[in-house]
């Protein structure tokens, strides 16, 4: 569904909802007539191929927020199709590697195969992508390697945080007192009125989810 974000610097954002368990895929249109960018390809890939084939687009760049499967999973198919290049934190490079054996751990059907990784992320990065930088900020504790994503007044938070409840954390590799420390220093550092389009579930300004998020406000403020 296209998404209506305030003040945004991109032209048009769409969010697909992938199965086995609803992962946000976001088609991000640039000002450059036909350009796009992907954030967290999920494992649906024709159906997020759809909107990008309706609204004749083609990505430039696939962007994720962290190495679990359902977040890269169909980043292959768009490097193979429309030769985009592919991001990743390069902490996460294992867990993308485990991919199909988490699948299998967690009795999800199929496989997945992985991209090359064009560019593995270190620290924090800065991508221009037509004339707009998409900040890769490092936030730990849900994996390794996760970092959010900030492209003006937008923030794809991954796993990292939800607009509803609070994010897994009994998968290998994650670590709650990392990511409490990890959100308290990122939410310290935006604008009350950022919109975050997080990996899961709908998106919300970042006051209203602080106001209204229990489970995330207990989480940030217990010792």
């Amino acid at each position: 569904m296209a998404l209506i974000v305030p003040n945004t610097v991109l032209k048009n954002i769409w969010r697909v909802s992938s199965l086995p368990i609803s992962t946000n895929t976001y088609i991000c249109q640039t000002t450059v007539e036909g350009s796009c960018v992907i954030v967290d390809p999920g494992m649906q890939s024709e159906k997020i191929d759809e909107v990008i084939v309706t609204n004749n687009l083609k990505p430039t760049h696939v962007l994720c927020t962290h190495g679990h499967f359902d977040h890269i999973a169909s980043a292959s198919f768009f490097q193979n199709k429309y030769q985009s290049l592919v991001y990743l934190p390069r902490q996460d490079l294992e867990v993308a590697k485990k991919s199909n054996f988490l699948m299998k751990v967690l009795r999800f059907e199929g496989k997945i195969t992985l991209p090359e990784f064009d560019q593995l992320v270190e620290e924090r990065l800065s991508v221009n992508v037509d004339d707009i930088d998409w900040e890769f900020i490092p936030c730990p504790g849900h994996t390794d390697g996760s970092y959010v994503l900030k492209v003006g007044n937008v923030l794809f938070s991954g796993d990292s945080f939800y607009s509803e409840g609070i994010t897994l954390s009994s998968l290998p590799g994650a670590n709650s007192s990392v990511l409490r420390e990890s959100l308290r220093a990122l939410i310290g550092d935006l604008s009350s009125r950022c919109w975050v389009l997080p990996g899961h579930g709908k998106e919300g300004v970042l006051s209203d989810i602080l106001d209204n998020n229990i489970e995330l406000r207990d989480f940030l403020e217990n010792t």
